[in-house]
């Protein structure tokens, strides 16, 4: 499927509009929009990379979108420190990485030493499940899938990326890919992961995890993506 700036653009405020729709009918404070952060940059990146996080936490209200917050100069000064630290850190190393020849991870600079390599960012579409502010980390996030499932799915449709890594969310998503358990395929410690119909679909720990160091979380998703870099379309 072919995409243009345009035709993104377009299909963004559609998706807005939509959210708009869904969040309405629950009654609710008004939700973060989230997506392809620059629409360009997306486009004229070596790889169309998204990543499908939880929800937005720890923030008193809505009516706010990811893609302007991520989408500045200063991305590493306003998202990166504090409570973005241990969510957005981990990403943008896996990212700068894919985008670099794959680069190993402790051969990237500090993102504090060099703060352009969280510009990388603002190449990725991200995708929460909820499009509302999370109260908590251990919510049950499968009603909020259900409820926001025409939006998800119209988002992977709409921005087609070729590489796709799931923090921890890859099993809601999974029966509508059409992926079956048989075609999953682990690979080190932390990852499993599918090659199919010319996309990469890594199901990994979400970057904020605790279970393992984070050198060895950035670098298992960037070997399983570097071994299967030729799959994609």
């Amino acid at each position: 499927m072919e995409n243009s700036v345009k035709t993104l653009e377009t299909a963004q405020k559609q998706i807005e509009k939509q959210v708009d729709k869904v969040y309405q009918k629950q009654l609710a404070i008004k939700p973060i929009y989230d997506g392809i952060v620059n629409e360009e940059r997306y486009l004229k990146s070596k790889y169309r990379i998204a990543w499908f996080l939880k929800e937005a936490y720890n923030v008193e209200d809505g009516d706010w979108s990811m893609k302007d917050a991520f989408d500045r100069d200063n991305i590493y000064d306003t998202m990166m420190t504090k409570e973005g630290k241990p969510t957005f850190q981990p990403m943008a190393y896996v990212t700068y990485s894919l985008l670099n020849d794959f680069r190993k991870y402790n051969k990237i600079a500090g993102l504090r030493e060099d703060k352009e390599i969280a510009q990388c960012l603002r190449q990725i579409a991200l995708i929460n499940v909820s499009k509302m502010p999370g109260a908590s980390r251990s919510a049950n996030l499968s009603p909020k899938y259900e409820i926001w499932k025409p939006v998800l799915l119209q988002q992977i449709q709409e921005y087609n990326p070729q590489i796709l890594i799931f923090g921890y969310t890859f099993s809601l998503y999974q029966a509508d890919l059409g992926i079956n358990d048989n075609e999953i395929k682990h690979y080190g410690e932390s990852v499993d992961y599918v090659v199919k119909e010319g996309k990469i679909y890594v199901n990994a720990y979400h970057p904020a995890q605790r279970k393992i160091n984070r050198e060895q979380y950035v670098q298992e998703i960037i070997d399983v993506i570097r071994k299967n870099i030729k799959s994609i379309q």
